[in-house]
């Protein structure tokens, strides 16, 4: 744990291990995770913005903030859609919708 300013934040180095995936490695470390106090979050890019590891960490009560490409497809409700044609029904005034972009 590190903590600064009342801040606290989870951290641990894993040395890189090709006999598992990097999905299966994060998953174990956010098992490992106790459940925080407080409404807390798991940052991440696009490798691991996925699935197993959002499910891994909501599990534990941390939600994900991570990268969305554009190019990728999503199943949305079993419905095939790209990630650009879904993001024109998105609007910042959505209650649900929190938006974030980096750089342009």
């Amino acid at each position: 744990m590190f903590s600064c300013n009342r801040i606290v934040l989870n951290y641990v180095i894993v040395m890189y291990d090709k006999s598992r995936s990097k999905v299966k490695i994060v998953q174990d470390i956010a098992e490992e995770l106790p459940v925080p106090p407080v409404v807390s979050y798991f940052f991440c890019d696009s490798w691991y913005t996925c699935r197993g590891i959002m499910d891994a960490f909501i599990k534990k009560r941390f939600y994900t903030i991570g990268v969305l490409k554009t190019n990728w497809v999503l199943y949305l409700c079993g419905i095939r859609q790209k990630a650009c044609e879904f993001a024109l029904h998105l609007r910042k005034t959505d209650a649900a919708v929190s938006l974030v972009t980096s750089g342009s």
